[in-house]
C-alpha cells in the first residue's frame, strides 16, 4: 500500500490471482475497501500501510497470553482503599502485590497442571505489566496479614486450612458457598499457612482456659490472655501490648509461643535478637503479623515508640522486589514480648500494655511442652467460638473508666469475661492488679517518684507546701538505697523536670504534685504535694457505639 497525497494502493488476493487498486479516497488505516479483480470477482481488502504485514505471532507472545488467560481465570485484580493494586487467589483469597518473585511457583503449577505449560519468571512478569494495566476487578478491596478480615457487611471472615468462614454479627459461624464482598489474605515473609480448624457444632469454652492453665498463667491473669487473644484475632479491635515477665523457669518463651501460634502461624515464633533501633522494628513488621520478642533485657524510648507505632498501624510496603514499585498498606500489629523485669518504661506504650507475670515451675515434667501442643486444636476451636460471642457483642459495651488507650481490650474482655462464666467485675480486677503491678515496676524505675511518695507518707500529712529551692534537700533524706547519681536530680531546675516527667505515675499511687507558684512577698516558688485518689483509669464519657 502507497499514502501520498490521500492516495491508497492495495494488493489483494483473489481467486488465486492478485488485484492491485488505487483510490483518492481518504480511507483510514484498517478500513476495508472492495477490490475487483482480474476474473470480475470483489472481494474485500483491509488497508495497510505499503511495506507492511499483519502481524505474526511468536511463540513467546502465545505463551504471554496464556499465561495472561490463567492469571485472569485463576486470579483477580482488585484495589485497596488506599489505591494498592492487588491480585486475589479467587479460590484460596490469598492476596499478592503485582510481582512476578511472589507468583512464580503458583503460576508455573497452576500452568503445567492446566495445559501442560511450562513458564518462566520473564513470562509471568510480561502478563502482570498487562493485567496492571487493566482497570481493576473489584474496588475497596479489604485485605488483612492476619488470619481475619472484616466484610463490609459488619461480618467477619476466618481463613482456616479447608477454606474461610463467616462470623455474622448476630454471633456463631459457618462456612458460606458465596463470600459477599472484596476479601484478601496478605501473607508475610514468616507467614505459614492456618494450622487449626474451626469445629462445627458443640464447642466448650474451657479447653482454652485449661490450656492456659497448663502454660503457667495464674488464675487471676488468664482472662487478661484470652482477651488479649481475641483483640489480637479481631479485625476491627485497636491492638495492645501483652508483657509476660517472671523469672528464669516460669515457661515464658513456651506460653508465649503458644500465644502465637494460636493467631498467627509463622517460620519464627520467637525473635531472640531484641531490635534496638526503629528500623530494626519496622523490618519485623514486614516479616510477621504478631511481633513476638524473646528474653528481653531492655528497650530504649526510640524501639518502644516503633513498637507503639506498629500498634496503631503504619503504612507499610509489602513488595520483596527493589525494582518493582511499593506497594503500600496499612498494617497493624500485636506485640507480644517477655522478660525478667518489665521492659516498657516509656509512659505512652504503657497505656496500651498488659503485665501479666508468671510465678516459678518448681519441677517441670518431661516433654512437658511437646504435650501441651498436642492439645492446642481444641484452644483454637473454643478461640473461635469465643470471638463469634464477642463479635456479636463487644461494641454495645460503653465503659466509663477504663485504662488510656484500651478502650477496645476493655470491651473485648467484659464480653470474654461473660463468655466463660466470669463477671466484668471479675475482669476489671485483673486489669486493676496488672496496672498495679505495672506501675509498681514502673516506680522502682523513678526514684524521685518514690522519694516524694515517702515523704509525705512519712509527714503524716495529707498536704505539703514546700519552698522549691528545699525540695530537693528534704528528698535526699529519702532518697532510695542503690540509685545512682545519674537517675538523681542535680538541682532544683532538674528536679522540676524529673516531677514532670513522671506526674502520671505518682497520680497513679495516690500523689499529685503541683506546678510551682510563687507565694510571699517575696515570690518565692513553692511546690504543693498533696494525696489524691489513685488513678489507674481515664474517664471516658458513655459515647454512643455507633460514633467509635
Amino acid at each position: 500500500m502507497d499514502r501520498n497525497n490521500g492516495v491508497y494502493s492495495y494488493t489483494s488476493e483473489i481467486g488465486g490471482c492478485r488485484a492491485t487498486s488505487s483510490t483518492r479516497q481518504r480511507l483510514t488505516e484498517g478500513q476495508v475497501h472492495e477490490v475487483t479483480g482480474a476474473t470480475g470477482q470483489v472481494s474485500c481488502a483491509q488497508l495497510q500501510p505499503q511495506g507492511s504485514q499483519l502481524p505474526r505471532r511468536n511463540r513467546k507472545d502465545r505463551k504471554v497470553e496464556a499465561i495472561y488467560g490463567l492469571l485472569r481465570e485463576y486470579f483477580y485484580k482488585g484495589i485497596t482503599p488506599r489505591g494498592t493494586s492487588l491480585l486475589v487467589n479467587r479460590e484460596t483469597l490469598q492476596s499478592t502485590p503485582l510481582e512476578a518473585k511472589q507468583l512464580v511457583s503458583t503460576v508455573q503449577s497452576i500452568a503445567y497442571h492446566a495445559s501442560g505449560l511450562a513458564v518462566n519468571k520473564g513470562d509471568i512478569e510480561q502478563a502482570l505489566g498487562v493485567i496492571e494495566g487493566d482497570a481493576p476487578e473489584v474496588q475497596n478491596l479489604r485485605a488483612t496479614i492476619g488470619l481475619t478480615v472484616c466484610g463490609d457487611q459488619g461480618q467477619v471472615f476466618l481463613l482456616t486450612p479447608v477454606g474461610v468462614i463467616e462470623i455474622q454479627p448476630s454471633g456463631g459461624y459457618f462456612r458460606p458457598d458465596n463470600i459477599a464482598g472484596a476479601i484478601g489474605y496478605v501473607r508475610l515473609k514468616n507467614g505459614k499457612p492456618p494450622c487449626y480448624q474451626a469445629v462445627f457444632g458443640e464447642v466448650q469454652l474451657q479447653p482454652l482456659l485449661w490450656i492456659l492453665g497448663q502454660l503457667n498463667v495464674p488464675n487471676d491473669s488468664r482472662l487478661l490472655v484470652a482477651a488479649w487473644l481475641v483483640t489480637s484475632l479481631h479485625p476491627e479491635a485497636d491492638n495492645v501490648l501483652l508483657e509476660i515477665v517472671g523469672e528464669r523457669r516460669s515457661g515464658k518463651s513456651s506460653l508465649q509461643t503458644i500465644l502465637k501460634h494460636l493467631i498467627d502461624p509463622s517460620f519464627e515464633y520467637l525473635v531472640v535478637d531484641t531490635p534496638t533501633t526503629s528500623r530494626q522494628v519496622d523490618v519485623l513488621g514486614r516479616r510477621d503479623n504478631v511481633i513476638s520478642l524473646d528474653k528481653v533485657d531492655g528497650l530504649s524510648q526510640k524501639v518502644q515508640s516503633a513498637l507503639l507505632t506498629l500498634l496503631e498501624g503504619k503504612l507499610t510496603d509489602i513488595s520483596t522486589s527493589k525494582k518493582e514499585r511499593d506497594t503500600n498498606v496499612m498494617l497493624s500489629h500485636p506485640v507480644l514480648l517477655n522478660s525478667a523485669e518489665s521492659v516498657v518504661t516509656w509512659s505512652d506504650l504503657a497505656d496500651r500494655s498488659v503485665l501479666v507475670q508468671l510465678p516459678r515451675i518448681e519441677n517441670i515434667k518431661e516433654n512437658y511442652f511437646n504435650q501441651v501442643s498436642h492439645h492446642v486444636n481444641f484452644a483454637f476451636a473454643s478461640l473461635v467460638k469465643l470471638l463469634g460471642y464477642v463479635h456479636s457483642r463487644w461494641k454495645s459495651i460503653n465503659p466509663t473508666s477504663c485504662p488510656a488507650g484500651m478502650i477496645d481490650f476493655y470491651r473485648i474482655g467484659i464480653s470474654v469475661a461473660e463468655a466463660l462464666g466470669s463477671s466484668a467485675e471479675d475482669f476489671d480486677y485483673q486489669v486493676q492488679a496488672s496496672m498495679k503491678r505495672r506501675f509498681a515496676l514502673e516506680l522502682s524505675e523513678h526514684p524521685v517518684a518514690v522519694a516524694v511518695r515517702d515523704l509525705l507518707g512519712a509527714s503524716g500529712e495529707d498536704c505539703l507546701d514546700i519552698p522549691v529551692g528545699q525540695f530537693l534537700v528534704r528528698l535526699n533524706d529519702y532518697r532510695p538505697d542503690h540509685t545512682e547519681d545519674k537517675d538523681w536530680p542535680r538541682s532544683p531546675r532538674h528536679l522540676g523536670a524529673k516531677l514532670d516527667s513522671c506526674g502520671a505515675l505518682m497520680e497513679a499511687h495516690g500523689v499529685r504534685v503541683g506546678p510551682p507558684v510563687r507565694k510571699g512577698k517575696h515570690g518565692v516558688f513553692h511546690r504543693r504535694i498533696e494525696k489524691c485518689p489513685s488513678q489507674l483509669y481515664h474517664q471516658w464519657n458513655a459515647t454512643p457505639v455507633s460514633s467509635i
